[in-house]
Protein backbone atom coordinates (compact mmCIF):
# COMPACT_ATOMS: atom_id res chain seq x y z
CA UNK A 1 0.00 0.00 0.00
CA UNK A 2 0.80 3.38 -0.67
CA UNK A 3 2.40 5.90 1.65
CA UNK A 4 -1.57 8.00 1.58
CA UNK A 5 -3.31 4.99 2.32
CA UNK A 6 -1.26 4.78 5.61
CA UNK A 7 -2.67 8.07 6.80
CA UNK A 8 -6.26 6.27 7.26
CA UNK A 9 -4.87 2.99 8.20
CA UNK A 10 -1.74 1.09 9.09
CA UNK A 11 -2.09 -1.41 5.82
CA UNK A 12 -2.53 -4.43 7.44
CA UNK A 13 -4.33 -7.20 5.86
CA UNK A 14 -6.67 -7.78 8.96
CA UNK A 15 -7.92 -3.98 8.49
CA UNK A 16 -8.16 -4.91 4.33
CA UNK A 17 -10.53 -7.60 4.89
CA UNK A 18 -12.43 -5.87 7.91
CA UNK A 19 -13.05 -2.90 5.31
CA UNK A 20 -14.18 -5.82 2.69
CA UNK A 21 -16.68 -7.36 4.84
CA UNK A 22 -18.46 -3.49 5.92
CA UNK A 23 -18.56 -2.66 2.09
CA UNK A 24 -20.15 -6.22 1.72
CA UNK A 25 -22.53 -5.62 5.12
CA UNK A 26 -23.31 -1.88 3.33
CA UNK A 27 -24.13 -3.53 -0.30
CA UNK A 28 -26.45 -5.68 1.40
CA UNK A 29 -28.15 -2.75 3.06
CA UNK A 30 -28.59 -1.07 -0.05
CA UNK A 31 -29.84 -3.77 -1.85
CA UNK A 32 -32.83 -4.26 0.83
CA UNK A 33 -33.18 -0.85 1.15
CA UNK A 34 -34.72 -0.44 -2.22
CA UNK A 35 -37.17 -2.42 -3.12
CA UNK A 36 -38.66 -0.97 0.36
CA UNK A 37 -38.38 2.15 -0.64
CA UNK A 38 -39.77 1.32 -4.04
CA UNK A 39 -42.94 0.13 -1.93
CA UNK A 40 -43.33 3.33 0.27
CA UNK A 41 -42.80 5.09 -2.84
CA UNK A 42 -45.69 3.84 -4.16
CA UNK A 43 -48.22 3.78 -1.23
CA UNK A 44 -47.08 7.64 -0.92
CA UNK A 45 -48.26 8.26 -4.49
CA UNK A 46 -51.33 6.33 -4.14
CA UNK A 47 -52.39 7.58 -1.14
CA UNK A 48 -51.74 11.35 -2.56
CA UNK A 49 -52.32 10.87 -6.16
CA UNK A 50 -56.19 12.14 -5.81
CA UNK A 51 -55.18 15.28 -3.99
CA UNK A 52 -52.40 16.08 -6.27
CA UNK A 53 -54.95 15.94 -8.71
CA UNK A 54 -57.26 18.07 -7.63
CA UNK A 55 -55.44 20.96 -6.71
CA UNK A 56 -53.47 20.48 -10.14
CA UNK A 57 -56.90 20.95 -11.25
CA UNK A 58 -58.12 24.02 -9.11
CA UNK A 59 -54.92 25.63 -10.27
CA UNK A 60 -55.25 25.04 -13.84
CA UNK A 61 -58.86 26.70 -13.77
CA UNK A 62 -57.48 29.99 -12.43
Amino acid sequence: MGNSMKVIGNGSTAMFVLGVIVGIIGLLGMGVNYPIYKKLLAQGKQKYAFEIMELAKEISEK
